[in-house]
């Protein structure tokens, strides 16, 4: 299964997608696969879940698919960075 997300969690992604300029819905806290992942990439930190969307929304709009999925945020430096540290801790 997937890393629990708890709903303080959730809420803080709709509210980052509500302030993000992407032209289609990503569904961030409803798709709880994805929400899990971003959990669990940035260990739930405001910080972390803030410059990982930052970056995935910029490669959305640079690729013009205008909504962030796990594509997009594998597809960034920044969370190929974080999937390397996230697999690095996990050995």
């Amino acid at each position: 299964g997937y890393p629990t997300c708890n709903d303080d969690f959730l809420d803080l992604l709709h509210a980052f997608e509500h302030v993000l300029p992407l032209k289609k819905p990503s569904n961030l806290s409803e798709i709880k696969a994805l929400a899990s992942y971003i959990h669990q990439l940035t260990g739930g930190k405001i910080g972390g879940v803030h410059e990982l969307l930052r970056h995935a929304a910029l490669h959305a709009i640079r690729t013009g698919a205008e909504r962030i999925t796990r594509k997009s945020i594998d597809d960034t430096p920044y969370g190929e960075s974080l999937r390397r540290r996230m697999f690095t801790k996990a050995k």
